[in-house]
């Protein structure tokens, strides 16, 4: 019988690669707390886990679509209430981020042409439009929120073509043009 020291270097390599799957699983369940998951490694419970408790929240939720969101992997660990919160929080520490990631979208959708980044996106204190302080809205828009306005909408979202006025001032402005403007303020100015 052989002890471990004993053992030749490719007999001990072998072993720990073996042996290393199952050591990441367990510092998996570590960072987790996880007790009882089913897994390729662990004994598979009698009856199929129907409830999962959330790692934020702590609360535990029945393990369907409308509590938990699916990944590759199976069910999050995270609730979906949480991740609304999570995901709320991080867009209001991150607004050029959050800008940057949905003009990315919209022009995606338009087949725009898109290159920004969140260095091209500086939001001023106030609205260059109305002189308005900007104020973070909610997921609702809100009139005096930052809002990214292309100079010349064909362009698409590109350095130099976009600037950031508040909300009510991109509605406004929409795509109308300079002689609509004036036919706008020439029929106000009659009434």
């Amino acid at each position: 019988m052989e002890n471990g020291y004993e053992r030749t270097k490719s007999q001990r390599i072998k072993q720990l690669q073996t042996a290393a799957p199952f050591a990441r699983h367990q510092r998996w369940h570590l960072r987790r707390g996880v007790s009882d998951p089913t897994c390729a490694f662990c004994a598979t419970p009698s009856e199929p886990i129907t409830t999962r408790t959330c790692l934020t929240c702590s609360h535990p939720k029945e393990l369907n679509s409308n509590n938990f969101r699916p990944n590759n992997r199976g069910w999050r660990w995270q609730c979906k209430k949480c991740e609304g919160r999570r995901v709320l929080l991080w867009m209001k520490d991150h607004p050029e981020k959050e800008m940057i990631h949905a003009a990315r979208g919209r022009a995606k959708h338009a087949g725009l042409p898109f290159n920004l980044t969140v260095a091209d996106v500086v939001i001023p204190e106030k609205c260059p439009v109305f002189g308005v302080k900007l104020q973070r809205g909610t997921r609702e828009s809100h009139e005096w929120a930052p809002s990214l306005d292309r100079n010349k909408p064909e362009l698409g979202y590109v350095r130099g073509n976009v600037r950031i006025i508040s909300n009510k001032a991109n509605r406004l402005k929409s795509d109308a043009s300079l002689e609509e403007f004036r036919q706008l303020v020439a029929y106000l100015e009659r009434l």
